[in-house]
């Protein structure tokens, strides 16, 4: 073999070792920042270092945390415990109401806040739209409880809030509990961005 074979067998030599170096150092560096996360990677890592207003504020577990125990949130409280007064809404122009599903002229408001201001997606094309016979239905279950169906009303009269409750029997594992399942939460759309949500839900949990 001449000494120029000898000498481009060591650059090829020399060449596939430098190959070899960058290789480890890219793995090395790979492991240490981790691969690239995904879409779905980094929005649960966004919502987990998120801070909600509303839901912060809640008893329910929070998105960073750890559930190492199942049970009640809290024991069930005594009548004595139990605010009396309803909560302050934040105008004067505006008080609590019953809404009397049973009455067709309260039923029709209740449709028509359902279906003006519901859920709705974030382009506001679509939205439920519940028949007042679903309304109905769903909202006088054996049992139900007329003072859960809480409304909220402004100075003419109007219908602008409205959350509802209806006793429900909850089997949690071996044990059947009385609980009360809320929903319709609504709000006219001039009330967003208020912080009445927490209040109703205050309100109808009383």
């Amino acid at each position: 073999m001449s000494d120029k074979d000898i000498e481009a067998k060591q650059d090829a030599s020399q060449a596939e070792l430098l190959s070899t170096e960058k290789l480890h150092e890219l793995l090395r560096k790979l492991d240490m920042d981790g691969p690239e996360m995904t879409k779905l990677e980094r929005e649960a890592e966004a919502e987990r270092s998120a801070v909600h207003e509303f839901w912060s504020t809640q008893p329910v577990p929070q998105t960073a945390d750890t559930v190492s125990r199942e049970g009640e949130v809290h024991a069930p409280l005594a009548p004595e415990q139990i605010r009396t007064e309803p909560y302050a809404l934040p105008s004067e122009t505006m008080e609590w109401c019953v809404v009397d599903v049973c009455d067709a002229q309260q039923m029709r408001e209740l449709y028509v806040l359902l279906t003006e201001n519901y859920v709705e997606d974030s382009d506001a094309m679509f939205r439920f739209n519940y028949s007042a016979e679903f309304l109905n239905w769903a909202l006088m279950p054996p049992g139900f409880e007329p003072q859960w169906h809480v409304g909220v009303r402004d100075s003419a009269g109007q219908l602008i809030a409205f959350i509802s409750g209806i006793p429900m029997d909850i089997m949690v594992r071996d044990t059947t509990m009385r609980m009360a399942d809320i929903n319709y939460l609504c709000l006219h759309k001039s009330l967003r961005g208020k912080r009445m949500a927490p209040l109703l839900i205050k309100e109808v949990t009383r």
